[in-house]
């Protein structure tokens, strides 16, 4: 078990924990290790029956397991979050604040594999949730983004823009490599000047001739 408090933890520009937000993990489990295989080889695999992590308002609960043969080790753990309020916990991601995000999520992952080529999968499903961009305000957006570690699939997204209906469906395969995108959206109205950043000031003009 672990408990933190008053803890502050920092992760250069990207995270910010300040001090009196709770922050506590437990994990519950066996260690089975059966007889050293022909050849004596060691094999031992840790079951975790609970694992519970808690920052602030959002808690995650999830179970797993961690198998060793000799120097060879393979896991694979799942986690779910409960309904948690983004607001709560975007003041600790600087790149977040310009976008001044509110609304709840839940969040399901899954990893498996060898610790340095994990597979990984999971949703982030959106309720309610609130953004700005720009002088555009995106609000009640639900759905549900599916992700791996190359691909993200959102089968549909709905929400309004500066008050206009607004529907997303949008697939993105090898994002990080090649990437192929396919994006269909539906929206009754779009305001640009609301989504474009603002001109940039045109440069000063100087009226004096000059002097021979």
């Amino acid at each position: 078990k672990f408990d933190g408090k008053d803890l502050g933890i920092t992760l250069p520009d990207r995270f910010v924990k300040n001090p009196g937000m709770p922050l506590r993990a437990s994990v519950t489990g066996e260690v089975v290790q059966p007889p050293a295989h022909k050849g004596g080889m060691t094999e031992r695999t840790v079951n975790f029956q609970g694992i519970e992590a808690v920052l602030g308002p959002a808690v995650f609960n999830g179970k797993g397991s961690v198998q060793t043969i000799g120097n060879a080790m393979k896991f694979q753990l799942a986690f779910k979050s409960n309904s948690w309020a983004i607001q709560d916990l975007a003041p600790m991601i600087p790149a977040a604040a310009p976008y001044h995000p509110a609304g709840n999520v839940v969040i399901d992952v899954r990893a498996s594999g060898q610790p340095g080529a994990p597979v990984v999968n999971g949703s982030l499903t959106l309720q309610n949730v609130e953004a700005r961009y720009q002088q555009s305000v995106l609000t009640q957006l639900a759905g549900t983004i599916n992700f791996t570690q190359q691909d993200v699939a959102i089968p549909k997204l709905t929400g309004k823009l500066d008050g206009s209906d607004l529907a997303i469906k949008f697939t993105g395969h090898r994002l990080t490599t090649q990437p192929d995108i396919a994006l269909e959206a539906s929206l009754a109205q779009l305001d640009l000047d609301k989504i474009l950043p603002p001109p940039a000031p045109a440069p000063a003009q100087s009226w004096l001739m000059p002097f021979i």
